[in-house]
């Protein structure tokens, strides 16, 4: 009997060891059973998909076929009128969307629906009309009474609200509301300010009475200005960080202008203003109570309007 060198393989059906010789290394099964088996089973798949394709294809058919659908629909109605039914598939369902499985496809499928306009307005109509009713109302009450309810709120919102996805989607929103004049009209009037111009630009709710005056003062030189009209990135590399946003925009000297009758607030605003400049080229002169007295704010005791012209041109100027 010669001998040859033989090598070790696997079987590819059965996972077992064999030796096999070297002018042989193609041989993939350890025996002519697990050969044969392995080939039942090719066999077995690939039936199982022509049968799945015939089935898709005849099911389509069925759809299209108006005797078939309200066949179905028949039998459909008879099943649900059966209780026990009707349980278990009840039952079948909330087993799924407790589990993991299900909650992830839950989420997925939301995320998708979300991306979606018109859905999402739908549902946020459908949530506005049902949170009205009177049962809504005291079921939201006695939830947000429970401690460990509105701790989890609380801490799932300041979750969201801190992350990158989060603050970035808030700065957007923020940006987009900034330029409805309606809502920050509401704004600034639901921030308790109480502070309200009334002049030759209109009615528009300001955040100070400093702010009134000051907007008063550019009336009585007829300089033509806008309140709030821009905002301003305080970093490019982070553009979720707060944004700033100047309160007069006066075309005659081509600036802007913060008023500021509180000290505690006049470094704040001049870092702010110092960084807008920086980044955006933009200047921004912030009057403080020093600069108010001068310009007869606080005394209002108001000077000329030459007078006036002429010192707020030293501010821009310094």
């Amino acid at each position: 009997m010669s001998w040859y060198p033989s090598q070790t393989n696997a079987c590819d059906y059965c996972g077992a060891e064999f030796k096999t010789a070297i002018n042989h290394p193609e041989r993939r099964f350890c025996s002519t059973i697990c050969r044969s088996e392995h080939i039942k089973s090719t066999q077995t798949k690939r039936q199982q998909s022509e049968r799945s394709e015939r089935a898709r294809l005849q099911m389509q058919k069925n759809h299209q076929d108006p005797e078939f659908c309200a066949k179905q629909i028949e039998s459909r109605r008879i099943h649900l009128q059966d209780k026990e039914y009707c349980m278990s598939i009840i039952k079948g369902l909330v087993t799924y969307s407790q589990s993991p499985e299900g909650r992830e496809q839950h989420r997925q499928t939301m995320t998708l629906l979300n991306q979606e306009p018109e859905f999402s307005k739908a549902r946020n109509e459908r949530l506005i009309e049902r949170n009205k009713t009177p049962e809504s109302c005291e079921r939201n009450r006695q939830l947000w009474l429970n401690p460990e309810y509105r701790k989890n709120v609380v801490d799932a919102l300041t979750k969201e609200s801190q992350s990158p996805e989060g603050r970035k989607r808030r700065s957007e929103t923020m940006s987009k509301l900034h330029d409805d004049p309606e809502f920050r009209s509401k704004n600034a009037a639901g921030m308790g300010h109480g502070f309200t111009y009334t002049g030759p630009n209109g009615v528009i709710p300001m955040r100070s009475s400093w702010e009134v005056l000051f907007a008063q003062l550019l009336d009585f030189i007829s300089f033509t200005w806008k309140y709030e009209p821009k905002q301003y990135l305080m970093s490019f590399e982070d553009i979720t960080t707060p944004k700033y946003t100047p309160d007069f925009w006066v075309d005659e000297l081509d600036c802007y202008i913060e008023v500021k009758g509180r000290d505690d607030l006049v470094e704040l605003a001049e870092v702010r203003a110092e960084i807008c400049q920086l980044l955006h080229n933009v200047k921004v002169i912030v009057l403080d109570g020093e600069k108010l007295e001068l310009l007869g704010l606080w005394s209002k005791a108001l000077l000329q309007k030459e007078a006036l012209v002429e010192k707020l041109e030293s501010f821009r100027i310094a």
